[in-house]
């Protein structure tokens, strides 16, 4: 795993524990899965076992993060996403999600300059992706309000609601 540890006031970003994985399946599985079906491109139940296997994947991979995100202490979300270094090097976030009590205060942005600014400085990356189904619109503005860029589209990447959608990359050079 690409461990990452980044600390600022009261938020804490680091490597997801194996305790975490339950709370973040029940993002994906309780009563509020619905407002959550696009942090990981799927729209079925995200079962406890598939993110236990996604976190062992990445325990493995030198090149992958699965980053818990913690306000005093209390889990609030996760980003999960890779370390690519063809070119000058690339972050890619796969997912972000963020506890939909604490959406909507700035977490988030927060997050991911967080993210930008220690990747920059500690791995030289200075290019940014993320990937979001393309009628994601609170994504979108999310994504668009860090400064993020279209960058392509790839068509009939996920399927959600039996409906096909499209894959939509924004980038950011810093």
């Amino acid at each position: 795993m690409l461990s990452l540890y980044i600390k600022d006031k009261s938020l804490i970003i680091k490597d997801v524990d194996k305790g975490q994985i339950a709370q973040i399946a029940e993002w994906f599985n309780g009563r509020e899965k619905e407002h959550y079906r696009y942090a990981m491109g799927m729209d079925g139940p995200v079962k406890y076992e598939d993110l236990h296997e996604k976190y062992l994947e990445s325990l493995v991979s030198v090149s992958e993060f699965f980053l818990s995100v913690n306000l005093d202490d209390v889990l609030v979300g996760f980003v999960k996403g890779r370390l690519d270094y063809r070119n000058e090097g690339e972050i890619w976030i796969m997912a972000i999600l963020i506890d939909k009590k604490f959406q909507n205060q700035g977490i988030g942005k927060r997050i991911i300059k967080l993210i930008m600014r220690e990747s920059a400085e500690r791995f030289g990356i200075k290019t940014f992706y993320a990937g979001i189904v393309e009628d994601n619109k609170q994504g979108m503005a999310f994504w668009k309000s860090l400064k993020f860029c279209e960058y392509r589209q790839s068509k009939g990447y996920f399927t959600l609601h039996n409906k096909s959608r499209d894959l939509m990359i924004m980038y950011r050079k810093i």
